[in-house]
């Protein structure tokens, strides 16, 4: 759709100008082959911006779920501190389960304290 008709005010399509013989109104081949370049460069801008947009996602989406995994991997891996107490308490670590998987308790057993 490119001008309004001068008869009517409605918009002819270069197709309705070829078929009704009126060559004075179309593009001429110059002007035809840069409407044709830019309208493919604007194309491919659009292609290359969603396409960008596209692959941040796609980076995020697989970026995060690593970055947990790699935390698990290495609390699981990771040496653990001396899990000490008073006197008299035997400490130990808690075993690991899916609720603590980042973390790790020492666990201590109670004692009774002797009055002097």
């Amino acid at each position: 759709i490119d001008n309004p008709n001068a008869q009517n005010g409605t918009f002819i399509s270069r197709l309705e100008r070829i078929v009704h013989g009126n060559p004075g109104q179309m593009w001429g081949p110059d002007e035809e082959e840069v409407f044709e370049q830019q309208r493919r460069a604007d194309l491919n801008e659009d292609l290359v911006r969603i396409q960008r947009t596209n692959f941040v996602h796609f980076g995020m989406l697989c970026f995060l779920p690593l970055c947990l995994l790699v935390l698990v991997l290495i609390s699981s891996f990771a040496k653990e501190d001396s899990c000490e107490g008073y006197e008299e308490a035997t400490c130990k670590f808690e075993d690991r389960t899916f609720m603590n998987a980042f973390s790790s308790r020492c666990i201590c057993t109670a004692f009774v304290l002797k009055n002097k």
